[in-house]
């Protein structure tokens, strides 16, 4: 096999993925990725968790609700991923 798309194929037709999730991806079409796809770019995907687990306590779990928090409370609940501002 010379590429991904080839693996794909060849495993659609020995009918290997027919149990696989339609979106492999945790969390696929929510904000969630929109969140981690920023925070991953600065740091590990360790720190990523972390912030997410502090979000995630606080309730925070949208766009809508990350702007109704405080600018000092996003600084300290983002701080595991390196964003200082």
């Amino acid at each position: 096999m010379k590429n991904s798309f080839e693996l794909f194929v060849f495993l659609k037709n020995k009918n290997l993925l027919k149990n696989s999730p339609k979106l492999w991806w945790a969390n696929a079409g929510t904000e969630y990725i929109i969140f981690t796809s920023i925070l991953t770019q600065n740091t590990k995907w360790i720190n990523v968790e972390k912030v997410m687990i502090g979000l995630e306590k606080r309730g925070i779990n949208n766009l809508k609700k990350m702007a109704e928090i405080s600018l000092d409370e996003l600084t300290n609940l983002i701080l595991p991923c390196g964003f200082k501002n």
